[in-house]
């Protein structure tokens, strides 16, 4: 698949969750004080290049055998901390750089106050 139709297919995908989530691709930032209305900030989470797999939950990489530790993740399976996000990252990378899934994107992630929650 080329980048141009991989980037489609994120942005489609990013539109389907945006009902429920709001996603920003490999932040430059820490995004944790970022206020949004209705939404709350839940953690960062590390997609592969084609954005359908989460090298967090899905992968070799992940937390049970890999470089992140169960500790590292909060309720959501997501981290917590920016510069720690970018450190997995780097550590997934370095364990299986020949994996297709270990090259990843950061996905700062804030999920909707009231949607699809039980009342």
């Amino acid at each position: 698949m080329n980048e141009r139709v991989r980037v489609k297919f994120a942005l489609i995908a990013a539109l389907f969750l945006s009902l429920l989530h709001w996603l920003v691709i490999n932040p430059g930032q820490d995004c944790r004080d970022t206020l949004l209305d209705d939404y709350e900030f839940i953690g960062y989470d590390l997609l592969d290049g084609m954005f359908g797999v989460s090298a967090l939950t899905n992968c070799r990489s992940s937390i049970n055998d890999g470089p992140v530790l169960p500790t590292e993740v909060n309720k959501y399976g997501l981290i917590d901390d920016y510069l720690a996000a970018y450190d997995i990252k780097r550590r997934v990378w370095e364990n299986n750089p020949e994996d297709s899934h270990s090259k990843t994107n950061i996905i700062a992630v804030w999920r909707h106050k009231t949607i699809g929650r039980k009342k």
